[in-house]
């Protein structure tokens, strides 16, 4: 039997060194798998999940636009949509779904622009909000969410490419135009609109894109027709005064 010496010969540096690379670059390659698990976590996450969340970070009374944006700033033009599109689609003082409108127009022009992150500039981003008018928000929206995301899942990811995203774009733009203006009865069904669109991109569900594109329009001339009686109305009114 050969016994093994007591004291082994000791490695040499460079070979050393080139045993402990391979180990070094595992662990290394271990963060990043590890770090791409938890994006796919943040990603696999609901909108309604996400809205409270972001809402929970939020400690003082008001926060401003611009605040809101620096921590919702992961999370994508689809929930800056929604975010401002859901006061739309609860009973509200209307001058909020115009103020509100405004944000809704700059972000649907990046969008048709090719842009990848949300901006405001600063006399925007300066407007404060309540928060707890934005809990209640959420609050009286989560019922409608949960259904529209029990029907979501990924597909018809083509809607979401080139072209076809500045078109969307182009449309959301219009139906933010609409919504900051305070129209009768119309600020509901567009911003009904815009938000079922912001899901969709939230999602990545092109076939709820479509369809919230599709009601976009319906939405749009529900404005328009609002607006042409709205302008008769008006001019009757000068008319019966004038003649």
């Amino acid at each position: 039997m050969i016994n093994a010496p007591e004291n082994p010969p000791d490695i040499p540096t460079e070979q050393a060194e080139s045993l402990r690379a391979p180990r070094a670059l595992a662990k290394v390659i271990g963060k990043l798998h590890e770090g791409e698990r938890v994006l796919m976590r943040q990603h696999e996450q609901k909108t309604s999940v996400l809205l409270r969340q972001s809402l929970n970070q939020i400690k003082s009374r008001t926060i401003s636009l611009g605040e809101l944006i620096v921590i919702l700033e992961d999370r994508s033009f689809g929930l800056f949509m929604l975010f401002f599109a859901l006061p739309g689609c609860i009973p509200g003082p209307p001058a909020i779904t115009s103020v509100l409108g405004i944000p809704l127009i700059i972000f649907s022009f990046q969008i048709m622009m090719g842009h990848h992150r949300p901006w405001l500039p600063p006399f925007l981003a300066n407007i404060s909000l309540k928060r707890k008018y934005l809990f209640n928000m959420v609050h009286k929206a989560r019922h409608p969410l949960k259904y529209l995301e029990t029907l979501c899942r990924p597909r018809m990811e083509v809607v979401e490419r080139g072209g076809i995203e500045r078109l969307l774009g182009l449309l959301l733009l219009i139906l933010s135009i609409t919504l900051s203006i305070p129209l009768p009865g119309t600020n509901l069904v567009t911003s009904l609109a815009v938000a079922i669109i912001a899901i969709g991109m939230l999602e990545k569900d092109g076939f709820i894109i479509l369809g919230g594109s599709i009601f976009g329009f319906i939405a749009e001339g529900i404005a328009l027709t609002a607006l042409h009686f709205d302008l008769k109305t008006i001019e009757g009114f000068y008319t019966s005064i004038f003649s």
